[in-house]
């Protein structure tokens, strides 16, 4: 009987599995793309469908679907079994019907988030503060479909209810703080007083999805009008106003958001991901809007590519997730480019993660055809339009769709933005200004990877302040942009794996052409006559390949004998860290497509220079033996090492 994950690999491509997160391109009998776990330009991210793994020969990661899917939704794997297996339409059986403890931390917490969801739904439809709360959003312009699509929901303005519906549906303690529904009560050691009370209370609620649409946290909003008819009743002991959820009622944050939990994580989320992606796929760009409300008109107006960076700057882990999709990104943010500002830093991380960028630039003048979209916000700060109240983009949706579509297709790139805004701000002709200027444009300048693109840029900077292109050159290089920067201030590396040594690739090359001569000769006898066997078991260093070689020498040894080798048979016969081992060197040599008569040419030749490098590593350590008797009285040794050296040297 099959295993569920025998069964699921049957069912499941690994091609269109990875396909639904990153673009494949078909090379030969394979595909490649640029690898989502590292930074590159050059894709060396492969995928065999022939072999159903995927290899990234920069990382150095890879494996079968469940190791991807572990991967880049940072899941455990049995979380991955699930997801799979639910694709697949393989249904897994409960060891125990009865229990729960087959579940992983992950599943259980977002059991509680899901029930709390429809808790949280269940109130905005049937009960009086949500009809309100129904009323309000149809003013701001959402219909029907929309809230239902977006699953909104109302928190009622009580302290417990949430908490205990969730314990009686069977949620322990535990689990509703890990969740980050409760706030802990710091005033809880009177028996008279709750050790937790509900997070959000009276507000709108947003449910956080993953990007397979599973509830993972919750972002609540004020009411419009609550400031005023905030209920103190129930209020647990010692506290005044919304403790530590929410502030005392004349000074409320507008938004409050899950804490950081198992399986929440503010740096990884874009709202409206799990909805957007395939039409990012599709479109091949990315709008990134900073509110919920955003995002959710401007897929109610057909745009359904836009997502929202949750109220952060841009992270890394999120421009890592989006490059699953897209390198292109059109971004709705306020910013002022002469500030250092947590937006501005991440768009430069942007920038250094090789990602197009256009910046939302509204027309300044108020007569344009479409006048609202004049009242759109300056993304340098203030008003595009002087003494206007600044509008979000769900505002003009709502007034004009059409000026909505028209401010994304005259997006202005990053760059020309930057110089656009740099100059308008300040004057090019006088020093200050031109020190002011240079001080935006070339930190900027700095993370364009293209040195090409880069060189345009400095000339255009020089004509325009009339400097020598070689002192702009000069100061881009002491400007403050020469290392990329992650949120939490740490260096972002490339991800890159270390190169290997010459040796160690002519020794994987060598037992991978091994296996595929073995695989393809109809005369294994034949084979074996040419080869050396110990001289091969001597040559190998690495104990893996010598493992896996020694693996080898039963069908070597047989000499023929009627023994068939089959490759894949004999993979799985291996310990799998040696299996998972030899798998990248098997696909390596899959994209030289090497003839089946070439095999042997390419096995002599890769030994022969083995051997080579065993020769010059041992002409390397009499050398330095040479050396140390060059000023001792042994002569006689001197001259017998000296006469080994020259005739290694001969055999190069």
């Amino acid at each position: 009987m099959h295993s569920p994950v025998d069964e699921i690999k049957n069912k499941l491509d690994i091609v269109e599995v990875i396909s639904g997160y990153i673009k494949l391109q078909k090379t030969g009998r394979n595909f490649r793309a640029n690898c989502p776990f590292h930074n590159e330009k050059t894709p060396s991210f492969f995928v065999s469908p022939e072999r159903q793994i995927w290899h990234c020969f920069g990382c150095g990661k890879g494996g079968d679907i469940f190791a991807f899917i572990k991967e880049i939704e940072g899941v455990e794997f049995i979380d991955a079994l699930r997801m799979l297996a639910q694709r697949a339409g393989v249904v897994l059986k409960r060891p125990d019907q009865e229990s729960d403890s087959w579940r992983t931390e992950r599943q259980r917490l977002c059991g509680v988030c899901e029930l709390a969801l429809k808790f949280f739904e269940k109130q905005l439809e049937a009960s009086t503060g949500g009809k309100k709360i129904k009323e309000y959003l149809a003013e701001r312009g959402f219909v029907p479909e929309t809230i239902a699509s977006w699953r909104l929901g109302y928190a009622p303005d009580d302290w417990y209810v949430l908490s205990e519906f969730l314990k009686k549906r069977g949620y322990t303690d535990a689990e509703i703080v890990s969740s980050g529904l409760v706030v802990e009560n710091e005033r809880k050691g009177s028996a008279q007083i709750a050790k937790y009370y509900d997070r959000f209370r009276n507000r709108i609620i947003f449910p956080l999805s993953d990007l397979n649409g599973q509830v993972v946290g919750f972002a609540g909003r004020v009411l419009p009008a609550s400031n005023a008819s905030r209920s103190d009743a129930g209020r647990p002991g010692g506290l005044s106003g919304g403790g530590a959820s929410a502030k005392a009622s004349a000074g409320q944050a507008k938004y409050i958001n899950s804490p950081q939990t198992p399986i929440y994580d503010k740096s990884r989320m874009l709202y409206g991901l799990d909805k957007a992606k395939i039409e990012i796929r599709a479109k091949d760009f990315c709008i990134i809007v900073e509110g919920y409300t955003d995002v959710m008109m401007s897929h109610q107006a057909g745009i359904k590519n836009t997502v929202a960076s949750s109220g952060t700057a841009l992270t890394e882990e999120q421009l890592k997730i989006i490059k699953r999709y897209t390198e292109n990104l059109i971004l709705a943010f306020d910013m002022d480019i002469a500030g250092d500002t947590a937006t501005k830093r991440g768009i430069d991380l942007a920038i250094s993660h090789g990602f197009n960028i256009k910046i939302i630039q509204p027309a300044h003048n108020a007569t344009h055809a479409d006048a609202s979209h004049a009242d759109w916000p300056s993304v340098a700060g203030g008003s595009a339009t002087s003494g206007k109240e600044k509008k979000d983009p769900a505002d003009i949706i709502k007034e004009n769709p059409v000026s909505w579509l028209k401010a994304i297709e005259e997006a202005q790139g990053i760059i020309e933005f930057y110089f656009t805004n740099a100059f308008s701000q300040n004057d090019c002709k006088e020093p200050v200004g031109k020190k002011k200027i240079a001080k935006i444009i070339l930190p900027l300048l700095k993370w364009i990877p293209d040195l090409v693109e880069r060189a345009d840029w400095i000339q255009k900077l020089a004509r325009q302040l009339r400097v020598q292109e070689k002192l702009l050159i000069e100061a881009m290089q002491k400007a403050d942009g020469n290392k990329a920067v992650s949120h939490s201030g740490q260096l972002v590396q490339s991800g890159k794996k270390s190169p290997k040594t010459r040796r160690v690739v002519l020794e994987e090359e060598l037992v991978g052409l091994l296996c595929y001569l073995l695989e393809s000769a109809e005369d294994v006898g034949r084979v074996v006559d040419h080869l050396d066997i110990v001289k091969i078991e001597e040559i190998l260093t690495d104990k893996r390949l010598l493992e896996i070689f020694k693996g080898l020498r039963k069908y070597l040894n047989s000499g023929g004998g009627g023994t068939i080798f089959n490759l894949k048979e004999y993979q799985a016969s291996l310990l799998p860290n040696l299996s998972s081992f030899l798998n990248p060197i098997l696909f390596q040599l899959e994209f030289r497509e090497i003839d089946n008569a070439a095999l042997e040419g390419c096995f002599d030749k890769c030994l022969k220079e083995l051997k080579r490098e065993n020769v010059k590593q041992e002409m390397i350590r009499l050398q330095y033996e040479i050396r140390e008797l060059e000023n001792t009285k042994d002569k006689e040794r001197f001259n017998e090492l000296l006469k080994v050296f020259t005739g290694l040297a001969g055999e190069l």
